[in-house]
């Protein structure tokens, strides 16, 4: 049974971990973007038999400090709901230990801190300084919240294992808001097609493009160490948990045992 359950938001972030296999490997899902389609992959991981979940993928910066390409292992999440939901304290520190380990030359700066959830994409370099300013998370996405929910009423430990892309001090060109699809691909067409319309987006999205190119390179090297070897020693789901989780939205405070 593959006891590790990772969930991204996009086909290519979950490609970080093809080829993983044998004992201890994680069942990889890729959910599409979005909280709800991350709870709903989260409660099928966990009817597979998977014990602890992993949010894994790409972020966007909101601390200045951060540069692309940061992997972020978040120690709590913020809701937009204003709850703070703490990560597995033991499987985050294990992995970090694991990636600073001099034989690993893991190259890549690593930051630990908050992970805001957002239920919609922050685009604009003022819209994160804000949120920097109001909440100090670290960097923003938009599934890790609804993986945190779901392994909060199922009293599973979770972790979040985020790379940024897009830096703090960088505004997303438009075009990035038709880029993708309810199953995680990329559409390319109309990315396209936004940039013919508006030519000075151009030089955004080639900035883009290469920041895009070192978080996921992050995201290769740290994903492999997502296994049996690197996770606490888990129990079994709260037996009541999957009364909630028939609902189509998980409602924070609905309950389950702790």
């Amino acid at each position: 049974m593959k006891q590790t359950g990772v969930i991204t938001g996009l086909r290519h972030e979950a490609a970080c971990l093809d080829g993983l296999a044998g004992e201890g490997a994680p069942s990889v899902l890729c959910a599409g973007p979005g909280a709800e389609r991350a709870r709903r992959a989260a409660r099928l991981l966990i009817d597979q038999g998977c014990l602890g979940l992993v949010s894994f993928g790409l972020a966007g910066g909101l601390d200045p400090a951060d540069p692309p390409g940061t992997l972020v292992l978040a120690d709590r999440v913020l809701t937009p709901t204003g709850q703070s939901l703490p990560t597995d304290a033991g499987w985050r520190e294990h992995l970090a230990h694991t990636l600073r380990a001099p034989a690993g030359e893991f190259p890549f700066e690593i930051a630990i801190g908050a992970l805001l959830g957002s239920d919609a994409l922050i685009a604009e370099q003022s819209a994160k300084a804000q949120l920097f300013a109001e909440t100090g998370a670290l960097a923003v996405d938009m599934e890790s919240h609804g993986v945190a929910e779901v392994a909060k009423l199922a009293g599973l430990p979770f972790l979040v294992v985020r790379a940024i892309a897009d830096p703090a001090g960088l505004s997303l060109p438009s075009s990035v808001h038709h880029s993708m699809g309810p199953d995680g691909g990329i559409r390319v067409l109309p990315i396209l097609g936004r940039l013919a319309l508006r030519p000075a987006e151009w030089g955004a999205m080639a900035a883009l493009a290469g920041h895009d190119r070192k978080a996921m390179l992050c995201l290769r090297q740290a994903g492999p160490l997502i296994s049996a070897g690197n996770r606490p020693a888990w129990g079994r789901p709260c037996p009541c948990w999957r009364r909630f989780s028939r609902h189509a939205r998980w409602t924070p405070g609905s309950g389950g045992c702790r």
